[in-house]
């Protein structure tokens, strides 16, 4: 999570690190329950808008780990 998601994730991007947001917005806030009533969900909506994935998987070696840990650092 980073208060400045967007450009947290431009900086990484600029290090050659790709992120992904999985969860563009809050379950309340998605268009196919907009006929539901719509609750607060400040939580859920600060989580969504801070959030976003960094290369993590399995197949990753010891130095990609480190170059975006070390990009990671640098760009917050």
């Amino acid at each position: 999570r980073h208060p400045a998601r967007d450009a947290f994730a431009q900086r990484l991007a600029g290090a050659g690190i790709e992120t992904r947001v999985y969860y563009p917005r809050s379950l309340g806030a998605e268009p196919a329950l907009a006929d539901l009533p719509r609750r607060a969900t400040p939580h859920a909506d600060r989580f969504c808008a801070e959030t976003l994935a960094l290369p993590c998987h399995a197949g990753m070696t010891e130095s990609e780990v480190e170059r975006v840990i070390h990009a990671a650092r640098a760009a917050a």
